[in-house]
């Protein structure tokens, strides 16, 4: 009698459909003799979507299946990516909370998807290490979500002189300059002075000795590398994020946010992030330290990735 089988569960076939035809129709299991055998989110997949029915009555709940297959949410929530490419008419593998996907003819599934919950952790040099990658969040309303990682070279057109350290002043730890022609880029007004930030005052100090050589405070670094890029790096404070960095000029809108990550981050904090920059018409780079130097990392949502496969 023709069956499916995931243990511990056997499965009758609806509708006098045979094995084969689930194998070829949905692109899951294996066919030996008379018997499909099913990975776990295979058969969950046929049982859900009414394809499959146990054989045994007590797993025909929705309980008792998930008691039968799933160990814990991040696996459920594995699931429910899974359940959504399938639902595409994907073809799926997986390898714990990675899916390797295609379309239905696509046995090389070369698309790469990692699976993150809401309160997953990522380090920027997982990030680099992935990039290019397809990531995914189940949120707690049950949404999918779906961003794409790259690496990214940011670069700017921009010559800016700098004030002298000497023509720098110090007063109740606040370091200004006399507002002048050209500096329209730089510091805070405040009455005939420019209030600089720390990094700023840092940077003049310094002059050109420093760079983004992968010491001292990371964001300070990553401060002196888009600086070296020729970017106009402005605070981030208004959008959630470190920097907001002009390719050309402060009359144009800020080409980037930059967040800069110098540990393992919450994804929640990174999608938040992204959802921000896509509001405001922003490219959001993440960046850290990888290898010894800066590297940047730009994430973005994907609003109809398969209408382009």
């Amino acid at each position: 009698m023709p069956r499916a089988v995931c243990n511990p569960i056997t499965f009758q076939i609806s509708g006098n459909r045979s094995p084969s035809y689930l194998n070829g129709k949905y692109r899951v299991g294996k066919v030996l003799e008379d018997t499909l055998f099913l990975e776990p989110y295979e058969a969950m997949f046929l049982y859900f979507t009414g394809r499959i029915i146990p054989e045994n009555v007590h797993f025909r709940e929705t309980g008792t299946i998930l008691d039968a297959f799933i160990t814990d949410r991040d696996d459920f929530d594995t699931f429910r990516t899974y359940f959504y490419l399938k639902s595409k008419g994907m073809y799926v593998r997986r390898d714990n909370r990675v899916l390797m996907f295609g379309r239905k003819n696509d046995r090389k599934a070369g698309n790469v998807l990692r699976v993150m919950g809401e309160n997953s952790t990522v380090t920027f040099e997982e990030l680099t290490d992935t990039a290019p990658a397809l990531y995914s969040t189940i949120d707690d309303e049950g949404d999918i979500t779906l961003f794409s990682t790259v690496r990214s070279d940011p670069l700017g057109e921009v010559t800016i002189s700098w004030p002298a350290a000497g023509s720098m002043s110090q007063s109740g730890g606040i370091f200004f300059v006399d507002q002048a022609p050209g500096l329209e880029w730089l510091g805070s007004r405040f009455s005939d002075k420019i209030v600089l930030t720390d990094m700023e005052a840092r940077h003049i100090l310094a002059g050109e000795q420093v760079r983004a050589d992968g010491t001292g405070e990371i964001a300070n670094t990553v401060y002196e590398d888009l600086v070296r890029r020729k970017l106009i790096v402005r605070t981030g404070f208004k959008y959630g994020a470190n920097f907001r960095a002009y390719r050309k000029s402060m009359s144009d809108h800020a080409e980037y946010l930059v967040h800069v990550m110098d540990e393992a981050d919450q994804w929640y904090r990174i999608s938040r992030a992204v959802r921000l920059s896509h509001g405001v018409r922003k490219s959001m780079l993440f960046a850290g330290l990888y290898q010894g130097k800066v590297e940047y990392i730009s994430i973005s949502r994907i609003l109809d990735f398969f209408s382009k496969m």
